[in-house]
């Protein structure tokens, strides 16, 4: 096997590489769109940040990442690369071999990305593919993040709770949920989840968006933001999609199955819109979050991170 950095010329073909192991966790998620737009890996490639990896000449896998960000997951003071999903991928279906070539692939990689002073590196893999996982749970990542999705005809309306109300906000309602707005916000502070995030004004991140609430005599004691869109590029409206962007229900109504009635109800409403699909990302780390949604939402992606020693960049 024979390893070369990314160009333009090979774009084309790695697209296709990434659509085959998109297809491959298709075969297990299956709500997933199956034709989505795929992204251009044109300007990616520019960048010489990527790998493709030949035998005898034939591309069979490939490897890239986006321009370094600062302060990663934007609650670190770490420099990094991510490699989102559509810019990895490979056609071939034995797990080992697809482990090998990995393996090289990052291997090379990484030693650009180091170049290129990051040290913390993501990757999003998909989430049935469970021999990459032990590969890079091997190479000293662990998982972050979780992309999930579901067809919405597939989630069963549940039960409402006697005593509460659920509805949508007008736009000129959306600051009755400010102060779940900020408890969210507190929520990621804790243990073990412990990520700390200036909290934005609320009407900076509500435009576009859409507010469900769950109330009980007039008080907002839970909520549900949707997005039109979400974290990965199938994750769009063109798909008749909505994407859950925040969620939060007030501590002393929490274990009372109120969230999961406004979710119900929420899924219910976008059913008779005529949304077929449903997604949400969340953190791994926050096992409140990733508790509630994996009972809903099937996952198809899985981000891991590793972070390097940041001495090896002045090496």
């Amino acid at each position: 096997m024979r390893m070369v950095t990314l160009t333009p010329r090979l774009a084309e073909q790695a697209a296709m590489l990434a659509y085959s192991a998109y297809a491959r966790e298709r075969r297990v998620v299956t709500c997933l769109p199956p034709r989505p737009a795929w992204p251009e890996l044109g300007e990616a490639a520019c960048l010489e940040l990527g790998v493709a990896a030949l035998e005898q000449n034939r591309l069979v896998g490939f490897m890239c990442a986006a321009a370094p960000a600062e302060r990663v997951f934007g609650s670190t003071h770490a420099r990094g690369v991510f490699v989102p999903m559509g810019c990895h991928g490979s056609n071939v279906e034995d797990a080992e071999q697809r482990q090998r070539i990995y393996a090289a692939m990052y291997t090379a990689a990484a030693r650009l990305w180091v170049r290129a002073g990051a040290v913390s590196h993501a990757i999003a893999l998909y989430a049935h593919d469970e021999a990459l996982q032990r590969l890079f749970f091997r190479y000293g990542f662990g998982m972050r993040t979780v992309d999930a999705m579901q067809a919405i005809e597939e989630v069963p309306d549940g039960p409402l709770p006697l005593g509460f109300s659920f509805r949508e906000l007008s736009c000129c309602e959306i600051n009755l949920v400010e102060p779940l707005h900020r408890l969210l916000y507190q929520h990621f502070l804790c243990s073990p989840f412990f990520m700390k995030r200036d909290v934005p004004e609320l009407a900076a991140v509500s435009e576009g968006s859409r507010y469900f609430v769950a109330e009980q005599s007039g008080k907002v004691v839970s909520y549900i933001k949707l997005a039109a869109e979400g974290e990965t590029f199938i994750a769009r409206r063109a798909h008749a999609y909505w994407h859950i962007d925040g969620a939060c229900t007030l501590e002393d109504y929490r274990g009372q199955g109120i969230g999961s009635a406004l979710l119900s109800y929420v899924l219910h409403v976008l059913r008779t819109e005529g949304t077929t699909r449903a997604g949400v990302d969340f953190e791994s780390i926050n096992p409140v979050a990733a508790r509630f949604w994996q009972h809903y939402f099937t996952p198809y992606t899985c981000g891991v991170v590793r972070r390097i020693d940041e001495r090896i960049v002045e090496a």
